[in-house]
């Protein structure tokens, strides 16, 4: 495991700029001073060892795990129950990035926030705004969140202009802070029919294959052309959807309203991201950074779900839950595996640059300063990374 890619442009960042320089620039074209301070601490502890940024991140993703079995637990699900769903949360072989991947650290903080604002927005407590302003200014997937709750507020009944204001102030910042990029925060529309389509594409493929047809049918993987197969890939969001809206139109209210928030949760990391990158296709829909937060929200959907049925004693036993469960996890585990190693190639290979061009420097041998490998991806030349391998 090693740093690639963007990794690289945070490094080099973290090795010339002080601390109030590095908190206050746009973490590529969004403002998050929160994920910058967790990124300074980590640099200064860490270096280039990234084992320590890893172990963080896992961190970070039990805690996140934590938090969804309290709110399962909040919302009266069965202890036993509540376990075996979080689980389902425990790997994904969408985690492949968030865990292996420095620059899409955030995801897993910002998720952080945004749970613990769900959890206290169940509760109606205070609390509830603070963690939106943290995940707001944390990674890409908390912009803009206090629409989300002023919306799913709104389902329940109170209109809270606080959450909008809130939500409207962190979509502000970005930009004024990106400046001269401001192009990378606002769609870019060329064709509107068309980007209109572009767009619906991407919400519904990152949510239907991205998260459901990952999560149930995992490692099956379609290319775009194979049209039936990937018919296939998104039954289970399908059925799924079919399932939720008919209880929503015609189930009891407070049921239907909790569906209804749930999936405004679900969806909405996709509407942000697909204001503006929708013309790279499903593809980058299909980028697993985006499935995290809308997975953590996915588990507690199907765990209401399973609570209506169990109610009224339509569902399978629990011991038949486990082994389903039980499946899914061995076939996540080993496709995270695959995914894994297959991410791991441009990692490894920067590694070796840097450990020959470290040995090379040691042995006092010249080094032109030629522009970056390919596979990093980086517009920088050896003399920008030199700060990272020799510190003064």
């Amino acid at each position: 495991m090693f740093f690639f890619q963007d990794d690289i442009g945070l490094l080099i960042q973290l090795s010339k700029l002080n601390f109030w320089q590095f908190l206050i620039t746009p973490q590529a074209e969004h403002f998050a001073p929160i994920l910058h301070l967790l990124s300074f601490m980590e640099y200064k502890l860490f270096g280039l060892n990234f084992y320590g940024y890893f172990s963080l991140s896992l961190i970070l993703h039990f805690l996140n795990l934590f938090i969804l079995f309290k709110t399962l637990r909040l919302i009266n699900i069965e202890r036993r129950w509540s376990i075996l769903f979080s689980s389902l949360f425990l790997i994904n072989l969408t985690f492949v990035e968030p865990l292996l991947w420095f620059s899409a650290q955030g995801v897993i903080l910002a998720n952080l926030f945004i749970g613990l604002a769900f959890y206290f927005w169940l509760q109606r407590s205070f609390f509830s705004y603070i963690f939106l302003v943290f995940a707001s200014f944390s990674y890409s997937t908390g912009l803009g969140l206090g629409i989300i709750f002023g919306i799913i507020s709104v389902v329940y009944g109170k209109l809270i202009p606080a959450y909008f204001i809130l939500g409207i102030l962190s979509l502000i910042v970005g930009p004024l802070v990106a400046g001269s990029r401001l192009g990378q925060v606002t769609p870019q529309i060329t064709d509107l029919l068309l980007n209109i389509l572009q767009f619906l594409a991407f919400v519904i493929g990152g949510v239907g294959r991205g998260v459901f047809g990952r999560l149930f049918i995992p490692g099956f993987e379609p290319r775009h052309f194979e049209i039936a197969k990937t018919l296939i890939s998104f039954i289970p969001f399908a059925l799924i959807s079919a399932l939720v809206t008919k209880f929503i139109l015609t189930g009891p209210k407070k049921f239907s309203q909790i569906l209804l928030s749930l999936s405004v949760m679900i969806v909405y990391p996709y509407i942000w991201a697909g204001l503006i990158r929708y013309q790279f296709g499903i593809k980058q829909a299909l980028s697993e950074r985006y499935a995290y937060p809308s997975l953590f929200f996915t588990v507690i959907l199907l765990a209401v779900l399973s609570k209506y049925f169990l109610a009224k004693k339509k569902f399978i036993s629990f011991k038949s839950a486990v082994l389903l469960i039980a499946v899914l996890l061995f076939f996540q585990t080993y496709n995270f595996y695959r995914k894994a190693v297959e991410f791991e190639v441009r990692p490894l290979q920067t590694k070796q640059f840097i450990n020959s061009l470290q040995e090379k420097l040691e042995a006092g041998q010249a080094v032109p300063d030629l522009p970056l490998p390919v596979f990093i991806n980086q517009p920088f030349t050896i003399s920008d990374i030199l700060p990272l391998i020799s510190p003064p």
